[in-house]
This record gives C-alpha cells, sequence and structure tokens, in this order.
C-alpha cells in the first residue's frame, strides 16, 4: 500500500511549527518559488496556517488528495502523471448575446479563453510568456492591445461573465486583444504582474487552439511541455461551452 507522510497511518506526517505560518517572500516578488511545493512558506493566502495547524490533507498520500481534488472540483483530467487543473483555473466565458458589446470587442469572438493566476500549473513554474508570444505570433505580437479592468469599468460585460463563470467571485482581470488573429484573452487574479504573465499565456493558448482548428502548422512548443498541456486543458475546457 501507498506510503504515507507519518509512520503512523492515522498520525500526519510531523511538520515545524511554523509550517506554512508567514508567506513566501520569493513568491510574493516574483509570483515563483525554486523550492515548488517543498517550500515550508505559504505560496498564497489560501496556504497559510496557524501555528502547530495540522489539515486534513497531512492525513492523505498524495495520490489520494489528486484523486479527491478531481472527483470534488471536476477538474479536467491530462496524459501524464498528478497534472490536473481545477475547474477555476482555465475556463472559457462567453459574452451574453442579449447586452451591448464592448466597443474595444466588436468584430472579435464572443468567447474567450480565461487563465487564473491561482493556477497551478503556472505557479513557480516561470514559463515565459513574452517568449512563448513571440514565437507563436512573431511580429504579431506588436498588434497586441492589452486593457488592464481591475475595477470592471472598462469590459463590464466581460467582468459579468467571469462573475457568472466564478460562482460571483469578483476578480481583478486583464484581457488582450490579438487583432491579426482576431482573438481575445482574459487573466484573472489580483496580482497586477502575475496577471499579465497569465494574460499572455491564456491569449498564446487561444492562438495554438485556432491554429488546431484551421490545420495550420503549428510552432514547436517541445521545449515548453506546460504549455503543451495547457492546449490540452483549453482544447478540453471549450468543449463545455457547447
Amino acid at each position: 500500500s501507498p506510503k504515507r507522510f507519518g509512520e503512523d497511518p492515522l498520525t500526519p506526517g510531523l511538520k515545524p511549527m511554523n509550517y506554512k505560518t508567514k508567506l513566501c517572500s520569493d513568491f510574493q516578488k516574483e509570483f515563483a518559488c525554486a523550492r515548488g511545493d517543498a517550500c515550508h512558506f505559504a505560496h498564497g493566502e489560501e496556504e497559510l496556517r496557524k501555528p502547530g495547524e495540522v489539515k486534513p490533507e497531512d492525513f492523505k498520500t498524495e495520490e489520494e488528495m489528486v484523486n479527491e481534488s478531481l472527483d470534488r472540483e471536476g477538474a479536467i483530467p491530462a496524459p501524464g502523471p498528478r497534472i490536473f487543473l481545477r475547474r477555476e483555473d482555465l475556463f472559457w466565458i462567453e459574452l451574453d448575446t442579449s447586452e451591448e458589446v464592448p466597443k474595444q470587442l466588436e468584430g472579435l469572438p464572443m468567447e474567450a479563453v480565461v487563465l487564473s493566476t491561482n493556477c497551478k500549473l503556472i505557479q513557480g513554474k516561470g514559463l515565459p510568456a513574452d517568449g512563448i508570444l513571440q514565437t507563436m505570433l512573431s511580429d504579431e505580437v506588436k498588434e497586441l492591445r492589452f486593457i488592464d479592468d481591475a475595477d470592471w469599468k472598462e469590459l463590464p460585460a466581460v467582468g459579468a461573465a467571469l462573475k457568472k463563470e466564478m460562482e460571483q467571485k469578483e476578480e481583478c482581470f486583464t484581457a488582450v486583444i490579438c487583432p491579426t488573429r482576431s482573438l481575445w484573452a482574459v487573466g484573472v487574479g489580483m496580482r497586477g504582474k502575475a496577471r499579465w504573465i497569465a494574460v499572455k499565456l491564456a491569449l498564446a493558448l487561444a492562438v495554438a487552439l485556432q491554429q488546431e482548428e484551421i490545420l495550420e502548422e503549428p510552432p514547436d512548443l517541445s521545449q515548453y511541455p506546460l504549455m503543451v498541456d495547457l492546449v490540452k486543458h483549453a482544447g478540453e475546457a471549450k468543449k463545455m461551452l457547447n
């Protein structure tokens, strides 16, 4: 049977009293941490604990934790070991056709892919968003238009679509428009720098899926295996629109 974190299967593995009681300074500054899951500091407010606090997951094997997350959160399975996303990490929104389309989005599709800064597949992975976009769009990157709408004033229709998909939560978002491809994408999250990374990666996903749909030769993303996984996830999530 799988080995548990502690010697006694009913006892959680011993962790320092200050485990996850403070935020990781590296993660706060760069939204990345070389220690990954082994870091004893919290990667975000949701990981913070009280001194000596024990969490239910401390009693479980890693396999059990993953399987429960898949069942509970409706995650989208992907090839390979222990790679999964929660529904709110990567999804698609569709603007309400009964309402006026924002002027900035006129002539573009009503739907867009959304990537959250909370997505575990991009947190601390150091994916070079600018480099990936350059690989996929070349000189077209010069035409990109970004709209950082933290207070939902410029694109209220996008905010409403996000709220509908995010269980009425209101989060800051940044949209990017690619006029040369007639695409747009959204990054959501409270931290501005991380949100800009997320929106660039979201557009890269939209471009990759468009290339698949029109049978265009896609760029080689083999050096970014996580992007390959994200493209597959985005494709599966898009099917939920229909």
